[in-house]
């Protein structure tokens, strides 16, 4: 059987750039675990974008409060540790159709962005750690995994 191909949500980029994170350690540790299990571990261009907004901003509105040099040199090694696919043409159709589906507000519409990019390209398996975020989705053939769920072994 062929292992996966994970894609990283922007939060699981977040806490491995944070190191003072206490989720710091649940990230690098899922992360390393799937890829020693022979997962591939990749990410969206939406993970970069979210990305900086959040490196970028001030900490005391949440951000982790990186220049824009630390951010591009973080951006810059995600891009090398977890290659991004490049967003499909068709991304746009199965964005519309997930936020109409499921009546989508707010700032859900970039996790449906997120499933969306995933269904463009056949894949399957989303690294996150608001999984309560994606339950809508179960019905699309997704599998959400929070990095607590991830076995020593790797295999999910």
């Amino acid at each position: 059987m062929s292992q996966p191909i994970y894609i990283l949500d922007t939060n699981i980029l977040v806490r491995l750039a944070k190191t003072n994170d206490p989720l710091h350690a649940a990230a690098q540790s899922a992360v390393e675990n799937l890829a020693a299990s022979g997962a591939f571990l990749h990410t969206v261009p939406q993970a970069f974008f979210e990305f900086w907004t959040v490196a970028t901003r001030p900490i005391p509105n949440g951000g982790l409060g990186f220049t824009p040099a630390e951010t591009k040199a973080a951006v810059d090694y995600f891009v090398l540790e977890f290659t991004p696919f490049a967003d499909d043409p068709a991304l746009l159709t199965y964005w519309r159709q997930l936020v109409a589906r499921y009546g989508v507000s707010g700032k859900a519409a970039h996790d449906a962005r997120f499933i969306a990019a995933m269904q463009a390209l056949g894949l399957t398996h989303l690294l996150t750690f608001n999984d309560s975020d994606f339950v809508r989705y179960a019905a699309e053939g997704v599998t959400i995994v929070h990095p607590a769920n991830v076995p020593a072994n790797g295999e999910v």
